[in-house]
Parts: structure tokens; C-alpha cells; sequence
């Protein structure tokens, strides 16, 4: 972490900040409070005082890989990174048609 803070040139943060900053960005993403609360390891949604975890034991993997997704996209874009679309491979494709007739 102190080798990061020193990198960064900005000493006043931690891995609190961090996390923080990661479920603000998921909420300006569009991902519900639900699935951050989850991402988070919280066991509740904030406010409402209940426990759901108790009661739905749904992991909802899909939505924290769809919110990790559109998270590391949106970090690579504050980066500078140009996110890297990969294209199926046609060829492959071709020989999947080919052994299903």
C-alpha cells in the first residue's frame, strides 16, 4: 500500500478509500445497491435494517461479474487504457458447423 501511495504521489489514502471509491463508481454505473452491498460483504441493504442473506442464499454471480465488469471497464477508461474488444474466432466457429452436420 505504501508503495502505491508513494507511486501515486498522494499519501493521505488507503485501502478504505478504495473501496469506497469502487462502490461509488458501480452506483454511477447503474448497479443496484443490492449487488453492492454484496460486493462489499455486507449481509443487508443499507437502511432497511433486515437481513436477506438469511433468507436468499442466491449468490447473484452473474451481477457481480456484470459490476466488476463495468467497473474495470470504467478504470481502465479514468487510466487511459483503451479497453481491448476481442473478436470470436470465425475459424472455429466454421468447424463447430462443420462436426454438428
Amino acid at each position: 500500500m505504501h508503495r502505491a501511495q508513494r507511486k501515486s504521489g498522494v499519501s493521505d489514502w488507503g485501502a478504505h478509500d478504495l473501496r469506497s471509491t469502487g462502490a461509488d463508481w458501480c452506483a454511477r454505473l447503474g448497479v443496484s445497491p443490492w449487488t453492492i452491498e454484496l460486493l462489499l460483504g455486507h449481509g443487508k441493504l443499507t437502511g432497511t435494517g433486515k437481513s436477506y442473506r438469511h433468507y436468499v442464499q442466491h449468490k447473484y454471480d452473474a451481477d457481480r461479474k456484470e459490476a466488476l465488469n463495468l467497473w474495470s471497464k470504467k478504470l481502465l477508461e479514468i487510466l487511459g487504457f483503451k479497453p481491448v474488444i476481442l473478436e470470436e474466432d470465425s475459424q472455429s466457429e466454421e468447424t463447430e458447423n462443420e462436426t454438428n452436420n
